[in-house]
């Protein structure tokens, strides 16, 4: 390649000295140079402008020599014009050539640049949108041949919502010569794609549009970005505003400062509040601007580093004292070390402070008890041993700093403690947990070894490695003595109150021997005393039987006296007789249906209900732990009651039950457990609430026999059977509108439930008692 290169100039200065030569011989000098010509333009076909110069200016001057050189001397007219002619020619066609050759090299760079450009390049015409020329990466953009897209119409790839658009765009862009905007393309698969477009339009030398040239690039990648910079910017946005911090924003430049509205709250200012640093500085606490503005100004500072961080008060108040604020942020300089943009967040540190305050009040007042206590305050190293005098422990035992650091404490303790106060400290280290102990400390004062106790905790690192100890010595000399005097006592007091408990459990088995005995001679009592009522009754009977009506007025008055005292008496003995029968027979309590119970009260109390023309009601009453016989005289007499003490109406009574928990009553199987609480509710003459104790004691009544009968002994017969059974009994009345009596009964187990027995008629002793 290099010698045929250099070959064809050297061929072309040989040929060009032959036609020279042949110029000089022929007469008519127009000859060579038609001959040369076809050299030159062959030079030129073989890509060689350069040779053809070469050429020309050889040939050039070659016929300058010759012209001043001719044998004759001098050159004819024609000669000189055909010479002249042949040079101009020449040079004038290998200059066309050149420049030819140099705008065809010039289009074939450009050329190859818009093919392999990384951007898509398209001209289009400006009436139709046409496509009429484009570079292969406009196609490979759009999914398609360069061929395929020649001579289509640019709307085919936009999509449907940019064909308006595209319209005002080019409308634009003919006015303006040049326009940039985004837009929506469509791939040949139907994909759809961002690209940005910057258009320009060409015209002609009278201002006509001849084409519109434009560039395209594919910003998929870049609107992606911008969006999960979009989502980034929310998510921090929504991080700050989950933390409380207030950002700003300082240009040091402009002035130009930007807060959220967080950070203005902060402040006490409105969200719409105009800011600017001299606003900043008045919200400052005035005890705390100026070295909030050093700050500031140090932060600006390039030499500084830029950093600002401080804590400062505000003029807002929270609670009792201003708002505590913690700013951090971070200046950001120029090329110059100038500073261009101020950025950071504060966030209210009110509470911590406080909190720090508080924290700092405390250890004060720690310290200041650790110098007025009695007892001994003391820190040591990891291992336990006295690092730095212990200025307390000095005080208390006599023992000086050179003596008592490291172990040398361990030897002011009595001897017979110190093994076990060491060895109480060995495994407190290797476990690592609180270490206590007692013993017998030398006390300086009073010359001898006093009783004491020692507890220390561990202070450890992020690591949880253990570098310090703090403990605490307390003198328990009189508590210790005081505790063995209690000791002591205590004995004594075990001693004579189980002395005391043997002298009361005989004294509890006299009484219930007593309490049987009793028992046996009330029986007894009540049947001989009902022999001599028996005779007195009869013969009262025979005499108002015979004389009633044959004596005097006075006469059958007294002996109706005696008839009616001698029947109130026999009553009398017999509810006497039940009300002791109540716990003195050994009867156990079972499952019992609170509902057969009441139905068989009430038919023995039909003729009281049938002459009153009562209603009693009830829903379903439960299965109870109680004696059958016992629950009919309990409804009996409290239903009873109800008729007796009745109003101008017809009695209206209703018992009902819920289910309760209640504390046990003594003698309760528990000490809670389930009950069933039971209400009999009438409409009578009420009572008055300083009695409603007292209708419950033996032999009480509120009214006189003329008025209602009876001897006030069926309700304390009602709160013994209760009692009995570990319940409770208590009335609710208000005088005029009736009463509610309750009684509590304990609820029978799940399966006592299922073992309640069947009704059965009841004893022949229950009655009303009146």
């Amino acid at each position: 390649m290099i010698r045929y290169r250099w070959a064809l100039p050297a061929f072309a200065g040989l040929l060009a000295l032959i036609v020279f030569s042949v110029d000089m011989l022929v007469p008519r000098g127009y000859a060579a140079w038609f001959a040369y010509l076809p050299l030159t333009i062959l030079s030129v076909w073989m890509r060689r402008p350069k040779t053809a110069f070469l050429l020309a200016t050889a040939y050039t001057l070659l016929i300058a020599i010759g012209f001043w050189h001719s044998t004759s001397g001098v050159a004819s007219g024609l000669s000189l014009f055909n010479r002249s002619l042949g040079v101009a020619v020449i040079w004038l066609s290998a200059s066309l050539i050149y420049w030819a050759k140099r705008t065809d090299e010039s289009r074939q760079k450009w050329e190859q640049i818009i093919h392999h450009a990384g951007f898509g390049l398209a001209i289009a015409d400006p009436a139709s949108h046409r496509l009429q020329a484009l570079n292969p990466a406009f196609a490979r953009m759009h999914g398609y041949e360069p061929e395929e897209l020649i001579g289509i119409s640019l709307t085919r790839l936009c999509a449907p919502e940019c064909w308006q658009d595209l319209a005002r765009h080019a409308r634009l862009v003919d006015a303006q010569g040049q326009l940039t905007y985004e837009a929506t393309h469509i791939r040949k698969d139907g994909t759809r794609f961002p690209v940005l477009a910057e258009v320009t339009v060409v015209r002609d030398p009278e201002g006509q549009v001849l084409y519109r040239a434009a560039s395209f690039k594919d910003i998929s990648e870049r609107r992606q970005v911008i969006e999960e910079l979009c989502l980034s910017e929310e998510r921090f946005r929504l991080a700050v505003e989950s933390t409380q911090l207030g950002t700003w924003d300082y240009n040091p430049v402009t002035g130009f400062m930007d807060w959220s509205a967080r950070c203005k709250s902060l402040f006490g200012l409105p969200p719409d509040a105009e800011i600017n640093y001299n606003v900043f500085l008045s919200r400052v606490h005035p005890d705390d601007r100026m070295q909030t503005h050093e700050a500031v100004q140090q932060a600006l500072d390039p030499e500084k580093g830029g950093d600002y961080t401080i804590r400062y008060r505000t003029v807002v108040c929270v609670g009792s004292g201003p708002r505590w604020l913690l700013a951090r942020g971070r200046v950001l300089f120029d090329m110059d070390r100038k500073p261009i943009r101020f950025i950071g967040t504060v966030l209210d540190i009110t509470e911590r402070q406080r909190a720090m305050a508080a924290l700092h009040d405390s250890e004060k007042r720690y310290r200041s008890l650790v110098a007025v206590a009695t007892s001994i305050v003391w820190t040591g190293d990891a291992e336990g041993r006295f690092a730095v005098p212990q200025q307390s422990w000095e005080e208390y035992t006599g023992q000086d700093w050179e003596h008592h650091a490291g172990w040398g404490w361990l030897d002011m303790f009595q001897e017979e403690d110190r093994e076990q106060i060491k060895s109480a400290w060995i495994v407190a280290v290797a476990q690592r947990d609180t270490y206590r102990s007692q013993g017998r400390l030398w006390h300086a004062v009073s010359r001898r070894h006093r009783h004491v106790e020692a507890r220390a905790v561990p202070l450890m690192d992020a690591e949880g490695r253990v570098h310090e100890w703090i403990g605490m010595i307390t003198d328990v000399h009189e508590r210790k003595i005081a505790e063995e005097t209690l000791r002591i006592l205590n004995l004594t007091l075990d001693r004579r109150v189980a002395e005391r408990t043997a002298q009361l459990e005989a004294a509890n088995r006299a009484l219930l021997a007593s309490n049987e005995e009793l028992e046996r001679f009330a029986y007894v009592s009540s049947h001989d005393l009902q022999e001599p009522l028996r005779m007195i009754a009869g013969y009262t009977q025979l005499l108002a039987k015979r004389y009633v009506g044959r004596l005097d007025a006075d006469a059958d008055a007294f002996i109706g006296y005696a008839s009616e005292g001698a029947a109130r008496m026999q009553q009398v003995i017999k509810d006497l007789l039940a009300y002791s029968r109540i716990g003195a027979e050994k009867t156990r309590a079972g499952p019992t249906d609170s509902e057969t119970a009441l139905e068989l009260a009430l038919s023995n109390l039909r003729p009281a209900l049938d002459e009153s023309r009562a209603s009693v009601t009830h829903k379903d009453l439960p299965v109870v732990k109680a004696d059958q016989t016992e629950l009919i005289q309990l409804f009996q007499n409290l239903i009873g009651n109800a008729i007796k003490f009745r109003s101008q109406g017809p009695p209206r009574i209703r018992v009902s039950a819920q289910l309760t928990v209640e504390p046990a009553t003594p003698g309760a199987p528990a000490p809670r457990q389930q009950f069933w609480q039971f209400s009999v509710r009438d409409n009578g003459i009420g009572i008055e609430p300083e009695y409603v104790q007292r209708i419950f004691v033996v032999f009480q009544r509120l009214h006189g026999r003329g008025t209602y009968p009876g001897n006030g002994i069926g309700l304390a017969i009602c709160k013994k059977i209760v009692e009995t059974r570990g319940g409770r009994i208590w009335v609710e009345s208000e005088l005029g509108k009736g009463s509610v009596f309750f009684f509590t009964l304990p609820a029978a187990a799940a399966q006592d439930k299922r073992a309640a027995p069947s009704p059965t008629a009841p004893s022949s002793h229950t009655r009303v008692p009146s």
